[in-house]
């Protein structure tokens, strides 16, 4: 074999445990960001649980609101009355005497 095929066969050797390492590297990264994505899963799945108990024991007071809207009188009243020195303001702000 020729000197200039051993140094390609070498290069390429290390390009292969570069490679290889970067690989690993990835790879414990990939795990490691898994096992926090579960553990988020399980916090939320938690979460979400603590939320539909909770709501779950409010459920007939939204209800009783509901209703209760719907029974109410309109809130809708007639503008109020202008007031007696608002005759003398303008657009542009009060008049003033000059």
């Amino acid at each position: 074999m020729s000197e200039g095929s051993t140094r390609e066969i070498e290069n390429l050797i290390g390009e292969v445990r570069g490679l290889r390492e970067t690989l690993k590297t990835d790879c414990d990264r990939i795990q490691g960001d898994l096992a926090g994505y579960a553990e988020l899963r399980q916090g939320v799945t938690q979460l979400t649980a603590n939320i539909s108990d909770s709501a779950s024991s409010f459920g007939a007071a939204p209800r009783r609101l509901i209703t209760r809207r719907r029974e109410a009188p309109s809130l809708r009243q007639e503008p109020p009355a202008p007031l007696p020195f608002a005759e003398s303001i303008s657009e542009t702000g009060p008049k003033r005497d000059l």
